[in-house]
């Protein structure tokens, strides 16, 4: 199973939030959450589709966002396809996880999404949108989705 997660809205606010503490503000605040759940599920494989892959960051720095132990996991990052007047916004990033699969032989591998926006993915795809947090709301739609996907009730 692969889980395509972006970063800004999901692992961390995406602003600081007033609503927030200063901690819960800090870059990544959420990602142990999120690696609580992955360990529940030894097969889940990390992609990253968050735009931070398209900034200066190789895949090695990216991991070194991650538990030490979940490095291993986060598997790439999504490939970019360069929106124009031609291709339409909505659903991008479900087309750059098709790619991805694609590219790199995985057809007809479970997949999910972690994003904070819907519109990055069609209205079928198999997404948890967190609302500029993870929390246990979203751990427990994690859990359920990830179930699901390993005994294949979706794909």
């Amino acid at each position: 199973m692969i889980v395509f997660l972006d970063f800004d809205g999901v692992t961390h606010a995406f602003f600081p939030r007033k609503d927030l503490t200063d901690n819960e503000n800090q870059l990544f605040y959420f990602l142990p959450r999120i690696e609580e759940v992955f360990r529940e599920f030894e097969e889940v494989r990390v992609v990253i589709s968050s735009s931070w892959r398209l900034l200066a960051y190789s895949l090695d720095d990216l991991r070194l966002n991650f538990s030490e132990d979940m490095r291993e996991r986060v598997i790439g990052v999504t490939p970019e396809i360069k929106l124009n007047a031609h291709v339409d916004w909505e659903g991008c990033r479900q087309r750059e996880v098709e790619l991805y699969l694609s590219q790199n032989q995985l057809e007809g591998t479970p997949w999910l999404a972690l994003d904070d926006v819907k519109k990055n993915y069609l209205p079928d795809a198999n997404l948890i949108i967190c609302n500029d947090k993870f929390v246990e709301v979203e751990a427990q739609q994690l859990r359920e989705m990830l179930t699901k996907l390993r005994t294949r009730e979706i794909l």
